[in-house]
């Protein structure tokens, strides 16, 4: 199977789009590479991530009610949706300004051991039935008329089962079970839109589900 680093055209046009998480893995794998301490990569190139998705249930886990939200943040979701409910995912990504922390002068730093996400990207979708091309139509890989192979699939398939692993472990020990050290702020998303800032206090006392 060809790798996705091999047939990449490297416009680079993900690394400007999307906020990327890490799992923890992946983290310890970057964090090697630039041989720096844990505390230090992460202070240094990671933020905390907050998403909000509406939701219809409330007994799930990481659903909380929207009167448990805080001021600031409820404000901006109600402009957003009229769930009484929401998903809630934790986690920790890249620092992000216009482009990712790792896109210095058109190229990737940590391309050799760079995360999942970004490795399998556009090939990122559980879905049988995915028209990537409509999905991603800046992605030049795709412009060019390459399609996924089987082995993408499974790969992705395989990723999200550790995100789903992930999600487990924060559910039975808590989020500072699998992350032990976090930055100081970060930010809040509405179905990948950004919508906000959120300090390591305010996070914390709102995943404190």
């Amino acid at each position: 199977m060809k790798s996705i680093k091999s047939i990449c055209s490297n416009c680079k046009q993900c690394c400007k789009q999307y906020n990327i998480t890490l799992l923890p893995k992946e983290a310890e794998k970057i964090r090697k590479k630039l041989n720096l301490t844990e505390k230090t990569f992460v202070q240094q190139y990671c933020d905390l991530s907050l998403q909000f998705f509406p939701s219809f249930e409330s007994e799930n886990y990481f659903v909380i009610n929207k009167e448990l939200i805080s001021e600031k943040i409820k404000k901006k979701l109600i402009k957003k949706s009229n769930a009484e409910y929401f998903f809630v995912l934790p986690s920790i990504s890249l620092k992000k300004t216009s482009y990712c922390v790792f896109l210095k002068n058109g190229l990737c730093e940590i391309h050799e051991v760079k995360p999942e996400q970004c490795s399998l990207f556009p090939f990122i979708s559980l879905k049988k039935q995915t028209n990537f091309k409509e999905s991603y139509s800046f992605c030049e890989l795709l412009i060019q008329g390459f399609k996924p192979e089987k082995e993408f699939k499974e790969k992705s398939k395989q990723h999200y089962e550790n995100i789903k692993n992930c999600f487990n472990k924060i559910k039975e020990k808590g989020f500072n079970s699998v992350w032990k050290i976090l930055p100081e702020k970060g930010n809040v998303f509405f179905e990948d839109k950004k919508i906000s800032e959120i300090t390591k206090k305010d996070f914390l006392d709102l995943i404190e589900f």
